[in-house]
């Protein structure tokens, strides 16, 4: 879903900036680097599960 919308909002950067646009694509930035972190915490945390059960 949210894929979908920052592709939605990507290919308009050519156009003249709509006036709320400056903080939607704040949001969609903070949103994805919220996403990038969490992906990232679980697969250092599978990591250490797969390691400790590995014992």
């Amino acid at each position: 879903m949210m894929i979908q919308m920052v592709a939605a909002v990507m290919p308009r950067e050519q156009k003249p900036p709509i006036p709320f646009k400056p903080h939607f694509q704040r949001f969609i930035n903070l949103s994805l680097l919220s996403f990038q972190i969490t992906t990232s915490f679980l697969i250092m945390f599978g990591e250490q599960l797969s390691f400790f059960s590995s014992y």
